[in-house]
């Protein structure tokens, strides 16, 4: 973590004159924490892709979200995005197996899973600078792992994220 903050700060001078946002990386934290990568195809719509860890797994997750100005009698930064997308991926847990009763064995399982995901959020960008910030929303329904049905409601999250500029054609 400490060497991906530190090539943050390297390479931020390099484009400290980004204006739009056609590629960004970044972080992501909260219930699935993780990487991620954005490519703006125009103004209004982007392509993600997040790498994520959630529960001892690992997820990949695609999702295609659509940009809106908003507040704009405040601030010209402030966007609202709202998308969709799936993931795959696999998690972990620990499992018991009892004999009469009596404690047996204690080890690791590991299981695939396929998911439908949504989100939505509040990004804010600093034009003058190649960085935006941003928190949301993005609930998913998943099969497979320990419970073969898993719908979660509550995966909040915040992003931090480098705007790369992209100078080719």
């Amino acid at each position: 973590m400490k060497k991906l903050l530190l090539l943050f700060i390297l390479i931020s001078p390099l484009a400290i004159n980004a204006q739009e946002c056609n590629k960004s990386i970044g972080l992501r934290g909260g219930d699935s924490w993780g990487f991620t990568y954005r490519i703006c195809s125009d103004d209004a719509n982007a392509e993600e892709a997040l790498l994520s860890f959630r529960n001892g797994g690992m997820q990949f997750t695609v999702m295609k979200e659509k940009f809106m100005p908003v507040l704009l009698k405040y601030s010209e930064h402030i966007f609202l995005y709202k998308g969709y997308g799936g993931h795959l991926g696999y998690s972990k847990w620990r499992h018991k197996d009892y004999e009469d009763n009596l404690y047996w064995q204690h080890h690791s399982k590991a299981s695939p899973l396929i998911g439908i995901d949504g989100v939505i959020g509040l990004e804010y960008r600093l034009f003058q600078y190649p960085f935006s910030a941003g928190i949301e929303f993005k609930p998913f329904i998943e099969l497979g792992g320990h419970r073969f049905f898993r719908l979660n409601l509550w995966d909040f999250g915040f992003t931090v994220k480098y705007n790369l500029k992209y100078t080719g054609s």
